[in-house]
């Protein structure tokens, strides 16, 4: 076993070790003498176990541009500190950190569990497992303008804190994980904070705990299943899921809030709001998706459902705006509209009741039952060349006002 002794130094000088001798390959090492002091590793190395951190004071080993072998483990205690600049570190062995573990430009080739905090910056790789606790913080941070991208080979539970953190501005943080699930255990934390670019997510997530957006968050994984049946809020920043590949999906299942000024959009695939909460102060988009509501659903503010199909299959009241773009609602439920709807090329496969303003141009269907309440309005309304044609396929009565609404020239509105 080396010692490190005499304060700051080179790891290269022998007259920092107890032994007069740099550690081999076959040593062990221990940096745990009292003080604040730093050892700069200053040459390829390879040991066997080391440990970082004594009982006072704050022990730090700084690494740049090196690759060092660790054959057993490297344990970093409270008091111990280890910054790595573009460095490498392989081995048979393990890391384990209960201290402070920083890495800007890096990989590392063995597995590493933290149980303290950890930091990591621009380009950096964890190619071997890895393992948080509860208590521990795993900081993806953008401290330049180029973003930090952390990427982890397989999937790993969050037991603790998983941040993304930018201070620089024209950048982001990102997380890909690219074999594997991104699960966020009960009583853990995601949390998204300020960026100038949309952070991004490329992993497929099963958050079972709390994930909490105060910046934007683009969560990216083709063919991914992802879940929700812990808490997601939407409140300082808006979520986009973007959804590729074979039968992507983000099922919903525990408590979903969308903020005032937030907006969640999704991006093809299947949104299955199954079970749960979903709170919808904001915004709801989709794009080219099928979106499932299984339970009931007021919107009291706005949605906008493009080249979409929606099912729902309990009673879906619109209370706020809702536009429908070339697009289909279904589904064992019924539709009442108390507020304004706009539909450009839409179907309606389940009762329609109208109680507010609905507005249909181009060509459009209503293959249920269709009810007009006293006050309401109906508008077929042209605002293109081509014209507006609404189809009712049985007998109504109209209680309200039913309009034909032509403003561009050429063009007429029809009802069947």
């Amino acid at each position: 076993t080396h010692s490190w002794i005499g304060g700051s130094g080179n790891w290269s000088d022998t007259n920092h070790w107890d032994t007069g001798i740099v550690p081999s390959a076959t040593d062990n090492v221990l940096i745990t003498g009292s003080g604040t002091y730093t050892v700069t590793l200053d040459m390829d190395t390879s040991i066997v176990n080391i440990t970082i951190g004594g009982s006072s004071g704050i022990q730090s080993l700084n690494i740049s541009g090196r690759t060092s072998t660790i054959n057993g483990t490297a344990t970093i205690t409270d008091s111990g500190q280890v910054n790595l600049v573009n460095c490498t570190l392989n081995g048979a062995g393990l890391i384990s950190n209960s201290g402070n573990f920083s890495m800007i430009i890096g990989t590392l080739d063995l597995p590493f569990d933290n149980a303290g905090f950890a930091s990591f910056s621009r380009t950096c790789n964890i190619n071997n497992t890895l393992t948080t606790q509860p208590g521990s913080t795993l900081r993806i941070y953008t401290e330049h303008y180029n973003p930090a991208i952390l990427t982890v080979a397989d999937g790993f539970s969050n037991n603790g804190l998983l941040q993304f953190v930018t201070v620089a501005q024209n950048a982001h943080a990102r997380l890909d994980v690219s074999n594997g699930t991104l699960t966020n255990v009960p009583g853990a934390t995601i949390e998204v904070n300020h960026a100038d670019y949309p952070n991004q997510l490329n992993a497929q997530l099963d958050n079972q705990g709390t994930l909490v957006l105060n910046d934007e968050l683009t969560i990216n994984k083709p063919s991914a299943a992802h879940t929700n049946s812990g808490t997601l809020a939407i409140s300082g920043g808006n979520l986009v899921i973007s959804q590729t590949g074979t039968n992507p999906s983000f099922t919903q299942t525990g408590t979903l809030t969308v903020d005032s000024a937030r907006a969640l959009t999704v991006n093809g695939g299947l949104f299955d709001y199954s079970s749960g909460s979903f709170t919808l102060n904001g915004s709801f988009t989709a794009n080219t998706a099928t979106v499932n509501f299984t339970p009931s659903f007021i919107n009291t503010t706005r949605m906008n459902i493009n080249g979409s199909t929606l099912t729902c299959n309990a009673p879906f009241s619109n209370q706020g705006l809702l536009n429908l773009s070339s697009s289909t609602i279904n589904g064992s439920g019924t539709f009442d509209n108390q507020d304004t709807l706009s539909v450009l090329y839409g179907t309606f496969d389940l009762p329609f009741d109208n109680a507010g303003f609905a507005s249909f141009s181009r060509n459009c269907y209503i293959n249920s039952s269709l009810t007009t309440q006293t006050g309401s309005t109906l508008r077929i309304y042209t605002e293109h060349y081509n014209p507006a044609i609404l189809t009712v396929a049985d007998s109504f009565t109209n209680n309200g006002l039913l309009q034909f609404v032509t403003v561009y020239q050429n063009a007429h509105a029809r009802l069947d």
